[in-house]
C-alpha cells in the first residue's frame, strides 16, 4: 500500500499541472451538463449550424457570412465525413472547455503546495459565478472571446528563459497565436476587439525584461506580433479568395449594409413617416418600407443590395457614425462603472467587483513596496552600510534592473494600470458610442480584463517571492545590501492563502445569482422552444411545401447544442442576415423558385408562418403593387408550451 501511495504521489507531482486543472474543468462542465441541457444561445448559431451541416441548402456549405472560410471549410468537411454528428455543437463546446482548461492550467502552475489547489478552486468557482449562463447557452461570439482570452493567458504565462533566441520565443508563443487565429476565424470582430488588450499584456511582459530595449527583446516580441498579424492577414486573405464569386461579393455588400441598418441605427431610420422623401427617392412605397421595419425585406425582390447600401449611407449621413456624442458616451461609461441599472439594464456588479478587487490588491501591493523602500532609505541614512553595487550608482545598477524594478525599487504597477485603463476605456467608449454592448460582447471583454489584472497581480507578487532560480539570484543580489527579502516566506504563503480565500468567497457569493439567472432562462427557453419543435415536426410531415416564417415571430427560438437534423429543412425566414444570399437562392431553387419574391407572388406550395399577432398586412399591399389580389387563410394552429404559431396559405383571386 505504501509503495502504491508513493507511486501515486510521484505520478501526481509529475503531472499535477495537467491533472488538477483537468479535474477542475471536468467538475465544472459535468455540473453544467447535469444541471441543464446545453443549448445554442441564439437562432444565429442555429442557422450557422444548418449552413455548415447541409440542413439549409441540402449539402454542407463552407461559406457562412459569419465564420472565416478556413474554419468553415474544416467544419463543413467534417460534416461530410461524419453525417449525423453534431460537429458545430461539439466544436463550440470543446473550444469553451479547452479555453477554460488552458486558462486554469497556465495559472495554477504559478503556485505550489496547498495554494495551488486553493487558487485553482477559487478560479474555477469564479468561472462558474461569471460564465455559467454562457457555458449552458453557447454563443459563438462568446466562444471566440474565450479562445482569445486563453490565447492572452498562454502568452502572458510564458516562462522567461535567459539568453533565449527570438526564434525559440516565437516557437513557444505559437500555441497562443494558434488560439488567437482560431478565435479570429470563429468571430473575427470579437478577436480584433480583444487585440488591443492583448497588446497591453505584450507591453507589460516586454517591459518586465530589463533592459527592455535590446535587439533580442525587439526581435522576440515584435517578431511574435508580426507572426500573429501575418496569420490574421492569411486568414482574411483565404476568406476573401473563397468569397470572390460575384454573387457572393454582392451579397456581402447587402450583408454589411443590413448590419449597419439593423445593428447600429435605431428604428427611426426605417420609419416611413420620418423618412418619406428619402424612401420615395429610392422608389420604395410605404408597404415596402414596412418590410424593412419588420425585418421581412426578403419578401420583395426590389429591396436589393443597392437599396440597403443607400439606406445605410443615408443613416450615416443623417445620424453620423456613432449613436452618441463623446460627452454622452463618457457619461454612459461612468453609469456603467457605477452599475446604474436604470441606465444600463445588464448587471455589471459581479465583473466590476472582481476588477475592483484586483485593482485594489495591486495598488495595495504597490503601496506596500513604496513604504518598504521608504523604510530602507531611512535605514541607509541611519548608517546601514552600502554595498559596492550601490556605491557605483544607477549606471551599474541598470545591469540588474530586472531585480531592481521587479523587486524593491517598484513594479511599475501605476503606469501599467494607467495603460490598461486607457485602452479599456477606449474599447468601452467605442462600443457605447456605437450602441453595441450586448452581453455576448461585454462579458468576454470583462473576462479578458480580469485575466490581465490577475496576471499583473501574480507577476507583481512573484517579483517579491521569486520561484525560478534566475529570479531568486537576481533578487538576492539586489537585496544583499539589506540582508533580507522584502517579505518573509511565511508572510508570503499567508498572503497567498488569504487572497485565494477572498476570491473563493467572492465566487461563493456571486454563484447563486448566476445559477438563478441561468435556471430562469433555461425554464423560459424550455417553454418557448416547445412550439418551435412542434412546428419543425409539422414541417417535416409535408416536405413538398415551403414554409416562410415572419422573422420577429422566431427570434426567441433556439435548439439543443448536441442535436442534429437529418435532412434539409423546408422552411426559411422572410428576412434575416442570410436572406437574398446565394445559399438562399439555392434553397429556393430546390422548390422551383429563383427568388423569394417570386415564391410569394406565384407559389402554390408556399405557406406563411407567424405568431397570432404577426402583422401580414404588408402582403396584400405588396400583391396589389404587382397586380395580384389575394388573402391569407389560416390552415392550422400549432400550440405548445402556452404559445402558438399559425400556418396560413395565400388564396389568390383571379
Amino acid at each position: 500500500m505504501d509503495g502504491k501511495s508513493r507511486a501515486f504521489t510521484a505520478f501526481w507531482k509529475k503531472w499535477e499541472d495537467w491533472l488538477l486543472p483537468g479535474l477542475l474543468c471536468l467538475l465544472l462542465f459535468l455540473w453544467t451538463g447535469l444541471a441543464w441541457d446545453y443549448h445554442f444561445d441564439l437562432n444565429d448559431d442555429v442557422l450557422i449550424r444548418d449552413i455548415l451541416s447541409g440542413v439549409y441548402t441540402g449539402e454542407p456549405e463552407a461559406l457562412t457570412a459569419q465564420l472565416l472560410w478556413p474554419l468553415a471549410a474544416l467544419l463543413s468537411g467534417l460534416y461530410r465525413l461524419l453525417p449525423g454528428v453534431p460537429v458545430f455543437g461539439l466544436f463550440l463546446w470543446l473550444c469553451q472547455a479547452g479555453s477554460v482548461f488552458q486558462i486554469l492550467r497556465r495559472s495554477v502552475r504559478l503556485f505550489d503546495g496547498p495554494v495551488k489547489l486553493l487558487a485553482g478552486a477559487a478560479e474555477t468557482l469564479l468561472f462558474a459565478a461569471c460564465l455559467t449562463y454562457h457555458l449552458v447557452f453557447v454563443q459563438y461570439t462568446v466562444t471566440a472571446g474565450l479562445l482569445a482570452a486563453a490565447a492572452v493567458v498562454s502568452f502572458l504565462t510564458l516562462e522567461e528563459r535567459e539568453e533565449e533566441g527570438a526564434a525559440a520565443f516565437w516557437l513557444r508563443g505559437l500555441p497562443a497565436a494558434l488560439l488567437f487565429w482560431l478565435a479570429l476565424c470563429l468571430r473575427s470582430e470579437m478577436a480584433l476587439l480583444l487585440l488591443p488588450l492583448a497588446g497591453v499584456g505584450g507591453i507589460w511582459k516586454w517591459t518586465g525584461r530589463r533592459p527592455a530595449l535590446t535587439g533580442r527583446n525587439a526581435a522576440s516580441f515584435l517578431g511574435l506580433f508580426g507572426l500573429i498579424l501575418g496569420g490574421v492577414f492569411l486568414c482574411f486573405g483565404a476568406d476573401r479568395l473563397a468569397c470572390s464569386a460575384p454573387d457572393w461579393r454582392e451579397f456581402e455588400g447587402l450583408f454589411d449594409a443590413r448590419t449597419e441598418i439593423y445593428d447600429f441605427y435605431d428604428a427611426a431610420l426605417r420609419s416611413w413617416e420620418e423618412n418619406r422623401e428619402f424612401y420615395e427617392s429610392l422608389g420604395l412605397t410605404e408597404a415596402q418600407c414596412a418590410l424593412l421595419s419588420n425585418y421581412n425585406y426578403g419578401a420583395d425582390d426590389a429591396i436589393d443590395a443597392q437599396v440597403l447600401e443607400r439606406i445605410a449611407a443615408h443613416g450615416k449621413e443623417t445620424r453620423g457614425t456613432f449613436a452618441h456624442s463623446l460627452s454622452e458616451g463618457v457619461w454612459l461609461y461612468a453609469q456603467r462603472l457605477k452599475n446604474n441599472r436604470a441606465i444600463v439594464p445588464d448587471d455589471q456588479l459581479p465583473w466590476l467587483l472582481l476588477e475592483g478587487g484586483l485593482g485594489a490588491l495591486l495598488l495595495a501591493l504597490a503601496f506596500a513596496g513604496w513604504m518598504r523602500r521608504r523604510t530602507q532609505n531611512g535605514g541607509r541614512k541611519a548608517g546601514v552600510p552600502e554595498t559596492n553595487d550601490r556605491k557605483k550608482g544607477n549606471r551599474n545598477m541598470g545591469v540588474r534592473r530586472t531585480a531592481d524594478t521587479r523587486g524593491i525599487r517598484g513594479t511599475g504597477v501605476f503606469w501599467k494600470l494607467l495603460l490598461f485603463g486607457a485602452v479599456r476605456s477606449g474599447l468601452w467608449l467605442y462600443l457605447i458610442l456605437r450602441e453595441r454592448v450586448p452581453e455576448r460582447i461585454s462579458h468576454p471583454l470583462y473576462l479578458c480584463e480580469l485575466l490581465l489584472l490577475a496576471w499583473l497581480l501574480l507577476d507583481t507578487w512573484r517579483a517579491c517571492f521569486p520561484k525560478t532560480p534566475l529570479e531568486e539570484t537576481l533578487l538576492e543580489e539586489n537585496m544583499s545590501f539589506m540582508g533580507k527579502a522584502p517579505f518573509s516566506e511565511k508572510t508570503a504563503r499567508a498572503a497567498e492563502i488569504t487572497v485565494s480565500l477572498l476570491f473563493l468567497a467572492a465566487g461563493l457569493l456571486l454563484l447563486p445569482q448566476e445559477v438563478r439567472r441561468t435556471g430562469q432562462e433555461y425554464a423560459r427557453r424550455q417553454q418557448v422552444n416547445q412550439v418551435n419543435l412542434a412546428a419543425l415536426s409539422r414541417y417535416e410531415e409535408e416536405p413538398e411545401l415551403l414554409y416562410l416564417a415572419d422573422v420577429m415571430s422566431t427570434v426567441e427560438f433556439s435548439e439543443k447544442l448536441f442535436t442534429e437534423k437529418s435532412r434539409p429543412g423546408n422552411y426559411d425566414l422572410l428576412g434575416g442576415w442570410l436572406c437574398k444570399s446565394p445559399h438562399s437562392q439555392k434553397k429556393l431553387a430546390a422548390f422551383g423558385y429563383e427568388t423569394m419574391g417570386q415564391a410569394i407572388l406565384t407559389g402554390e406550395n408556399v405557406r406563411f408562418v407567424g405568431e397570432p399577432g404577426a402583422d401580414f398586412s404588408w402582403l396584400s399591399a405588396l400583391l396589389a403593387e404587382h397586380g395580384v389580389s389575394g388573402k391569407l387563410v389560416q390552415e392550422e394552429e400549432i400550440s405548445a408550451g402556452g404559445r402558438s404559431l399559425f400556418i396560413w396559405r395565400l388564396d389568390r383571386e383571379e
